[in-house]
């Protein structure tokens, strides 16, 4: 026989199943475009191919109020998780045509950097080109120099070299203005020049491992982030090397586990002819999370066995590696 409690509880969650359910798809979408919260217990179906269908068609409805806050949770929500190469573009579209004002295209938008790059229109990309002049630094964020040279946005390559000359100059007019600094060092444009070919990779290379002091993991998970922003050969077997390496000069072997994780990490996510590839929001997350908390796909990656498995691969392979240059 159901007690007293129980059935309360039955008849609790039933109540909240329907109320989670009293709002359509489109009413939702409407509503969060328009600057509105949805009822608590919503549910999403951004992987859907049809709630994809029903969102750009609102997104396209030129009668349906929208705000800047509503236009980036319904895009990038639809493109969160997986590469879907059909309506990608079209939410990236809409993500960069949500304001007038091209000065704030960027503005407290990091999502458009897990589009792949192409993704991107020729309409797109001069849209985005004035961000690449040096009239635009002003309106820089930390992350926009790699972000302009991973689409290859010219003339990128000289406001980069400009920036170097003069970047205590711009962080003071950018802290005035803001009260904040852009707070990117010469190691970050240097590592934009190297993605752009305008630098040599082992010169820039050795600058990082002379400034850097590897003592902790963290350490090392920056390092592999300079090393896979300048997709090169070069800089994929400096990361090879940490993978096959038996790091006896890391005391702790949790540490050493770490490390070896966070380089095969780079190879699931950046390199082509690795047999696993991750998922876009792995891509985007972490690429030390990839390795250390991810069971996608059947795949435990933080195994020894997974791991064994890596090194024999990169070994075999590390002479003819295809490295993905369309994600960012």
């Amino acid at each position: 026989m159901v007690n007293i409690y129980t059935f309360i509880i039955i008849i609790t969650f039933n109540i909240m199943s329907l109320v989670a359910q009293s709002n359509s798809d489109e009413q939702a979408i409407i509503q969060v475009l328009g600057g509105k919260k949805v009822e608590h217990g919503y549910k999403w179906n951004f992987k859907d191919t049809a709630f994809k269908k029903l969102a750009l068609s609102k997104l396209n409805d030129q009668s349906i109020p929208k705000t800047k806050k509503g236009i980036e949770f319904i895009c990038g929500g639809a493109t969160l998780e997986t590469y879907d190469s059909i309506y990608d573009r079209q939410f990236l579209k809409h993500l960069l045509l949500k304001t007038p004002r091209v000065d704030s295209i960027l503005n407290g938008v990091s999502a458009v950097r897990s589009f792949l790059k192409s993704d991107y229109s020729n309409d797109d990309l001069r849209l985005l080109s004035f961000y690449s002049h040096p009239r635009a630094l002003i309106y820089w964020e930390s992350w926009t120099p790699y972000y302009l040279s991973f689409l290859g946005i010219s003339p990128i390559d000289s406001t980069l070299l400009f920036y170097k000359k003069n970047f205590k100059t711009i962080n003071e007019m950018h802290n005035s203005l803001y009260k904040k600094y852009i707070d990117i060092d010469t190691t970050e444009i240097n590592v934009c020049l190297v993605r752009l070919g305008k630098l040599d990779d082992t010169i820039v290379i050795k600058q990082i491992e002379i400034s850097q002091n590897k003592r902790f993991p963290n350490e090392y998970l920056k390092y592999f982030e300079y090393l896979v922003k300048m997709r090169t050969k070069n800089s994929f077997k400096k990361i090879g090397d940490y993978l096959i390496s038996d790091l006896n000069h890391i005391t702790s072997s949790q540490d050493r586990n770490s490390i070896r994780q966070m380089a095969l990490s780079t190879f699931i996510a950046y390199v082509k002819n690795f047999p696993d590839r991750s998922t876009k929001w792995e891509d985007t997350f972490n690429i030390w999370a990839i390795v250390k908390f991810s069971r996608s796909n059947g795949k435990a990656y933080a195994t020894d066995a997974y791991m064994e498995n890596a090194k024999k691969w990169y070994i075999e392979n590390k002479d003819n590696l295809v490295l993905d240059m369309d994600k960012y």
